[in-house]
């Protein structure tokens, strides 16, 4: 096994981990255990926990750039929709990967600075999506209010269903509530 092989186990079996316990429950010694490798071998990678933590939402947010970028079609209306939806999906099938993205003890802009260019990617191409849509400048205050409307409409959903607040509430197909957010989000931002 190489070197970035293991690190890539250590990122795998955390976020495997946390759809079990919390974040505050997790250590590095356990992430080992779980591997069956030495309790040292995680420190050779990270230097504590909240880089490897850090590690995970990384990794996050670089496979929810990923179907974020595949979502994109020629119609930026449509895209903003297969959008929502890439995201929803991406919150609902990596349910662990989606909560340690937004913990707020991997806020810190300097030391997980390529954290925050990840996020800041997903955050920009949406402005710019919505800035082709409406023919508006990226810069325009109403523009930034309706991403920003139009992210929390998804990233709430997301957050409601994983935490099971939805659950036995709307006698709904998933998949028509989904839609139907993304809908919600696509008016959101267009205005």
């Amino acid at each position: 096994m190489t070197h970035e092989d293991l690190r890539d186990r250590l990122v795998r079996a955390t976020a495997d981990m946390l759809l079990t316990i919390e974040p505050s429950e997790l250590s590095l010694r356990a992430v080992a255990r779980e591997l069956g490798i030495s309790s040292g071998a995680p420190y050779h990678h990270f230097r504590d926990k909240q880089e490897l933590l850090a590690a995970v939402a990384l990794d996050g947010w670089e496979r929810m750039n990923a179907a974020l970028q595949a979502s994109v079609a020629a119609e930026p209306e449509v895209a903003l929709r297969a959008m929502a939806r890439a995201y929803i999906g991406f919150a609902l099938e990596r349910p662990s990967w989606f909560r340690v993205m937004f913990l707020p003890e991997l806020k810190e802009p300097v030391r997980f600075a390529s954290l925050h260019e990840a996020s800041s990617r997903a955050l920009f191409g949406l402005v710019a999506l919505v800035a082709v849509a409406s023919g508006r400048s990226p810069d325009d205050p109403e523009l930034l209010g309706r991403v920003v409307a139009a992210w929390s409409t998804v990233h709430g959903f997301a957050v409601l269903h994983n935490a099971g607040v939805l659950a036995g509430k709307i006698e709904l197909p998933e998949s028509t509530l989904v839609d139907a957010v993304a809908e919600g989000a696509a008016r959101a931002a267009l205005g």
